[in-house]
């Protein structure tokens, strides 16, 4: 039969259940009628398909030495932390079905049964299956270690100390025949029963002793249990229970078989034995369950839709029960706060409206009539409870004079007992209605009576005053609500129409909202707080509170109070100043002064804060305007609930027991292929280099209610702790992780208690070759070895050309001096024979010949200063060649460096590829249209060659990462600018340095890395700034197109005066509208680059 959680049925036999642990938990307690007291503060909750397991049957249950509750049922198996079930697969992320059994040993390994996929075992977070054995159907380990397991082939041994670990008992009745359970004795031995009802004991591998099913005259065993004391117990597919009474000795011997047996009634077919802390002996059977007493007299809890089977149980190491069905499911019966006092007397599951004490007894009023238990907690019957049978009881009040006022709805109206008589006040003694749903004594002794229709004073035993629609200013008669001042104004709470406040005079003023507007409507409760001079106000919907005619909202934040009923503050002085607010759903308790708080955030997490939920074993809830009764003596809370009245010591702290702890469920290692790895968390996990991705599933071990916070992290990789929500599984993903050691932590604070629980996991990943420092060392010496042999070879064939061009150039001029020698010469030997026709002439004249000879004379004298002043002027000239060439040389070769080094940038980044080139072009443009003088042209196109230089100090893995960058790798990224900036600033030139610092700032401030604004980035930064977006926009890139000139220009005129500086943006569209376009496949120095640029009117071809 298929049950559910919220079902009428389950909840009665829940009740019935409970009955039977009570009586488990207290040793003294023997007569039925007691039964429902012990389990009165014990919550039920049934786990199936509905609420998180995968099936609604359950086979086998057991908990392991962490916390954990595992469940076994054909759908699979499960592991619960008090939060969520978690399906269990083996190490190769197979599922495991049909299970039959679970056993934990002394070594802490889960050994899982199933029917026909063999044995597995869980050790250290990973499950292997360990052997194929068929048809496991029970588990057992005897005092020196070795394991039991019982299968359709018989009995096998697992004993790891062993070269062979598995072996079978050689026994010719067990090989191949079908053994059903086995239970260890203290001393060592094993006991078994097979399919057919034969009972065996194993000691050291030997069978000791057998008996055929016909020795025990007709009773068939099924199942065998040996208590703490080593007695040995056989449950029968009947309804006999047999315990063995025969010496250790006599066991050999089948005719010395001796035996008790103990009826268990109507239980038939036993499942399971079990004996809990308190040793008592429980008994599963296929049509229900069961225990047995000191006199071992069977209880057979009746009724409920758990009758077809119960098949396992056990206690948990907190003291709550488990027990499992086949077609059931799971129900954990587990300890509480609350206890529900109305089923002590044996009351009925109806609505209670009220509940009080007087003279020591417990009163509580249901809709059903008054039940009143005693001191001792025993149910009172008397002449009242007979006069109130079948009768709606709405609300308790005692006066100064010791009588008790109770509120009837319909049938009595009011009634005043004492003693054992009572008076009554209905319509025929003058009330307005029979329908009485409120009361309160006032300091004067009057008793305010609130109606269906009208408020009624009552004054020494009469009726003084009524207050309706028709005599007062009370429109809604409906009074749900009653509270007084220390000054004997009484406040009236209606249904709908806010407060009717009745002053010392008799007038009546009408209150129906708050200060900031909102309606009060329906007040289902109104409470004076002494120490604060207030009146605390609660309508479902909010808190208020009203002081000094004042009534203000209370900010509750994420406090649960949509279903607010009832606010009640502490009264005893002596204790911690709270309010208590009931919802339909749970006891919150808190501070006032930090409810009242503005400055305090109103949530869960408050320093004051404490919720109990009473999801009861009847499921009920909060009754609506109830009579709840706070009892400062016992500090208990009684509550009027929808289906009983619930008890609750608000000093137990039931939480404290069961401390929160911190888990590490699962950890997989998914592969590139699509694999995925299960991993121990107890050991070292070794991480594959080619991983994808590694999930670390983690939770709180928690089976209550207790509040708790959760942190993460992973030491090496993380850089802070994380904070998680402590009641959800969280799974922490890493993707890209180095090489190198890594531990996992995981903390759970529990926020009631200084307590705090750490797991941790170890990780290891083996660094790549280039991950290793010495060859990261190696790489940047080898690299920066060629890159410098490479300028250095270019370098010097770029000299050895222009020393060619120099002298060249210096052998002509020497050609140019031996011409005009022989042009001297010449013009010498001309003078020669003019000397000799002068000499001939002379002849004639002497006079003349000494002229001649003078004027030679002069003439070579003037010839000699003349070749001086050559050989001066062609060795100046050779002087200035060489010196031009030295400075062409130099400025090419820092060229020429530069060059290099932004080819290098860009080649690094494979998505970048000629952009510092590109990027120099537009930024020349922009300097001539600043008119800017040759030199410092130079040196700003040298500026945004070297922008990008920082991106050499990138690693690789994250500059061309293919996929989106984390936050941490984006940060990476933009240390560009700051790197480079590092790197230029040794060439003692700070525009080169700006050049790359400064061109990620934007001019609205809102850029990188210093957030500079306006003039106050360098100009460098601002000029390259402009020529980095427009060459980003329009040229193409590995994962884009470029975008149309058209559209370039538009994006620079919306960014001028935000991102980009609005001068230069300007220029730069008037560049780009000239139709110049940068090309990086142009390969000339800075000379070339502005003679072409100018050649071409700014467009290169």
């Amino acid at each position: 039969m298929k049950w559910y959680a919220g079902s009428y049925r389950f909840y009665k036999f829940i009740a019935i259940i409970s009955c039977l642990l009570y009586v488990c938990l207290d040793p003294a307690v023997a007569q039925a009628e007691n039964y429902r007291s012990l389990l009165a503060s014990y919550k039920q909750t049934i786990y199936n398909n509905q609420n998180g397991m995968l099936s609604d049957e359950a086979n086998a249950v057991a908990q392991s030495h962490d916390g954990y509750i595992w469940i076994g049922c054909n759908a699979g198996l499960m592991r619960y932390n008090g939060q969520f079930f978690q399906q269990m697969k083996d190490e190769k992320n197979r599922g495991i079905s049909r299970v039959t059994c679970l056993y934990e040993d002394s070594k802490r390994r889960m050994w899982i049964g199933t029917k026909d996929e063999g044995l597995y075992c869980s050790e250290s977070g990973m499950i292997r299956k360990k052997e194929n054995i068929p048809a496991v159907r029970a588990v057992t380990e005897d005092r020196d270690g070795r394991v039991y397991f019982a299968s359709a082939k018989g009995v096998a041994v697992y004993n790891d100390a062993e070269k062979e670990p598995l072996r079978w008992i050689e026994d010719p009745r067990l090989q191949n025949h079908m053994v059903v359970s086995l239970a260890a004795e203290d001393i060592g031995r094993v006991w078994g029963v097979t399919y057919d009802g034969d009972v065996f004991l194993l000691d050291n591998f030997r069978t000791v002793a057998y008996f055929a099913s016909r020795y025990f005259k007709g009773h068939f065993p099924k199942y065998v249990f040996c208590d703490r004391d080593g007695i040995v117990y056989l449950g029968t597919a009947g309804n006999t229970l047999m315990r063995l009474d025969s010496y250790v000795n006599e066991y050999a011997n089948p005719d010395n078989l001796r035996f008790t047996l103990f009826s268990t009634g109507e239980t038939e077919d036993h499942l399971c034995l079990y004996q809990d802390r308190d040793n008592r002996l429980m008994l599963c059977a296929r049509n229900g369950f069961g225990f047995f007493d000191r006199d071992m007299h069977f209880h057979k809890v009746e009724g409920g839709v758990f009758e077809a089977s119960f098949d396992q149980m056990l206690q948990d190491n907190y003291g709550s029960y488990w027990l499992a069905s086949s077609n059931g499911g799971a129900l954990h019966i587990a300890k509480t706060r609350f206890t529900d006092v109305s089923s002590v007397a044996m009351a009925p599951e109806t609505v209670y409206n009220a509940v009080t004490k007087y003279h020591g007894d417990l009163y509580m009023g249901a809709d059903t009539g008054l039940y009143i238990l005693d001191r001792n907690r025993r149910p009172v019957r008397n002449a009242l409870t007979d006069l109130l049978d079948g009768i709606r009881v709405r609300y308790f009040a005692k006066d100064k004079d010791d009588n008790l006022w109770i509120a009837t709805y319909q049938r009595f109206g009011l009634l005043r007992y004492k003693n054992g008589t009572w008076q009554k006040w209905g319509v025929a003694e003058g009330m307005p209605t029979n329908k009485i749903r409120t009361l309160l004594v006032r300091r004067n002794g009057d008793i305010a009576v609130g109606t269906g229709d009208g408020l009624v004073l009552m004054r020494n035993n009469s009726i003084y005053r009524i207050y309706d629609r028709d005599t007062s200013a009370v429109e809604n008669g409906v009074i749900l609500s009653l509270c007084e001042d220390p000054q004997g104004n009484l406040y009236m709470g209606s249904d709908g129409n806010g407060i009717y406040k009745l002053e010392l005079d008799g007038t009546v003023m009408a209150i129906p909202m708050a200060d900031n507007g909102e309606r009060l409507g329906s007040v289902l409760s109104m409470e004076w707080d002494t120490r604060r001079n207030g009146m605390w106000i609660g309508n479902g919907k909010g808190v208020y509170f009203m002081q000094d005619e004042t009534i203000n909202k209370v900010d509750t934040g994420s406090l649960d109070v949509s279903s607010l009923f009832k606010i009640v503050p502490s009264a005893d002085e002596l204790t911690e100043e709270k309010v208590y607010l009931f919802s339909s759903r749970m006891v919150q308790s808190l501070g006032s002064a930090e409810l009242l708080d503005p400055k305090v955030e109103k949530s869960e997490r408050m320093k004051s804060y404490h919720a109990t939920a009473y999801d009861n074993s009847l499921a009920s809830s909060l009754t609506a305007n109830g009579c709840h009764y706070y009892s400062p003596e016992e500090h208990r809370l009684y509550l009027a609930c929808s289906r009983n009245v619930l008890e609750l010591d608000t000093q137990k702290n039931w939480e404290g027991a069961v401390l929160p702890r911190a888990l590490i469920d699962n950890i997989q290692i998914k592969m590139s292929d699509g694999s995925v790895s299960n991993m121990s968390y107890d050991r070292e996990v070794e991480i594959p280099q080619d991983f994808t991705q590694l999930d670390i599933r983690f939770s709180v071990l928690s089976f209550d209610d207790a509040y708790c916070d959760l942190y993460y992290y992973l030491e090496g990789y993380d850089g802070k702790i994380i904070h998680v929500e402590g009641k959800n599984t969280h799974t922490a993903q890493y993707s890209t992780l180095p090489g190198g050691k890594y531990t996992f932590h995981v903390i759970a604070q529990s926020r009631s208690t200084p307590y705090r629980s750490e797991m941790t996991a170890s990780f290891h990943k083996k660094k790549t070759l280039a991950e290793e420092n010495w060859m990261r060392a190696l790489i940047l010496l080898v690299g920066g070895g060629i890159l410098i042999r490479f300028t250095y070879l270019y370098t010097k064939k770029r000299n050895e050309k222009k020393l060619a061009e120099a002298e060249e150039k210096a052998a002509i001029a020497r050609q140019m001096a031996e011409l005009e020698a022989k042009h001297a010469l010449a013009e010498q030997e001309r003078a020669d024979a003019e000397a000799q026709k002068a000499k001939a002439e002379a002849e004639k004249a002497k006079a003349e010949q000494e002229r001649a000879n003078a004027e030679a004379e002069k003439a070579k004298a003037e010839q000699e200063r003349a070749n001086a002043e050559a050989e001066k002027a062609r060795a100046e000239a050779e002087r200035a060649e060489v010196a031009e060439a030295k400075r062409k040389m130099e400025e090419d070769f820092t060229e020429r460096t530069i060059l290099t080094i932004s080819n290098t940038i860009d080649a690094k980044d494979s998505s970048t590829n000629g952009h510092s080139r590109r990027v120099a072009q537009y930024t020349l443009k922009l300097g001539e249209m600043e008119n800017l003088p040759v030199d410092e042209l130079r040196e700003l196109y040298y500026a945004a060659l070297l922008h990008d230089i920082g991106k050499i100090a990138i690693p690789d893995s994250i500059l061309n990462k293919p996929t989106r960058l984390t936050d941490e790798e984006y940060s990476v990224i933009k240390s560009h600018t700051i790197r480079g900036a590092d790197i230029l600033g040794q060439m003692e030139n700070q525009r080169l340095a700006d050049g790359a610092h400064y061109h990620h700032e934007r001019y609205d401030g809102k850029g990188y890395p210093e957030k500079l604004a306006g003039k106050d980035i360098p100009k460098y930064g601002r000029m390259i700034a402009v020529a980095d977006v427009v060459d980003a926009m329009y040229s193409a890139r590995v994962y884009k197109s470029g975008i149309n000139m058209d559209v370039v220009i538009a994006e620079l005129q919306k960014c001028a005066g935000t991102q980009l500086d609005p001068k230069y943006a300007g220029d730069m569209i008037e560049i780009l509208k000239n139709g110049f376009v940068a090309d990086e496949k142009i390969a000339m120095d800075f000379d070339e680059e502005v003679k072409l640029l100018s050649k071409n009117d700014g467009k290169v071809k």
